[in-house]
């Protein structure tokens, strides 16, 4: 694993201001999805210890005065940058990002694996014929 930063924030349109901060996090980039131009999310494998599992980054710029970066999973509705170590001490399950991301299920092995070749107690298995 390696350190990893993110932007994480969004404009406050109350204030005229940027509000945010760069999330530093070890980490290993596991996959990255777009969903149209100006949004993506992207898995990464974090942990410590023997704790390991899964945050996912957002980041939506479909609006470019409106961005919005968020890092999943935190604590609570809005992301206190004075209590940053209590928002982020949770990672996600494998099961958990595949509920959320299916797009990531095969990326976190969430998935069983099922043989689907015919064997020999199969009444396929007799029936076979040449291409």
């Amino acid at each position: 694993m390696e350190s990893v930063e993110v932007v994480v924030g969004q404009y406050d349109s109350d204030k005229g201001v940027f509000r945010g901060f760069k999330a530093c996090f070890m980490g290993e980039k596991i996959a990255d999805f777009k969903a149209g131009d100006r949004r993506r999310f992207t898995l990464y494998k974090c942990g410590w210890n023997k704790y390991e599992g899964y945050r996912v980054h957002e980041a939506d710029e479909t609006n470019p005065k409106l961005p919005r970066y968020d890092l999943l999973p935190h604590e609570g509705q809005k992301v206190d940058p004075n209590d940053l170590h209590r928002v982020y001490h949770r990672l996600y399950r494998p099961s958990e990002v595949a509920e959320q991301w299916p797009v990531f299920a095969g990326e976190v092995d969430a998935l069983q694996t099922t043989d689907i070749d015919a064997k020999p107690s199969d009444p396929a298995w007799s029936e076979r014929r040449p291409l």
